[in-house]
């Protein structure tokens, strides 16, 4: 399983996982770490390394009050 990690993009900030969800359900972009940028729709065609299969979507990035991961979608 290939694994996409993403950050915000254009300097937004997230304090919860529900504003992070709500703006990926919305299709707004976001960074993957060490690459482009990428959003709900173009997340479905990304490609990893072609022998792997399927991929997940996490969150990751660092607040104040420490580091926020968590999967979007499967």
């Amino acid at each position: 399983m290939y694994q996409i990690y993403i950050y915000p993009a254009y300097g937004r900030m997230y304090f919860s996982e529900q504003e992070v969800l709500d703006d990926w359900n919305s299709g707004k972009d976001f960074r993957v770490v060490n690459g482009s940028y990428i959003n709900k729709t173009e997340a479905g065609s990304f490609r990893g390394h072609e022998s792997q299969r399927g991929h997940e979507v996490w969150y990751q990035y660092h607040t104040p009050s420490g580091p926020l991961q968590f999967r979007i979608q499967p």
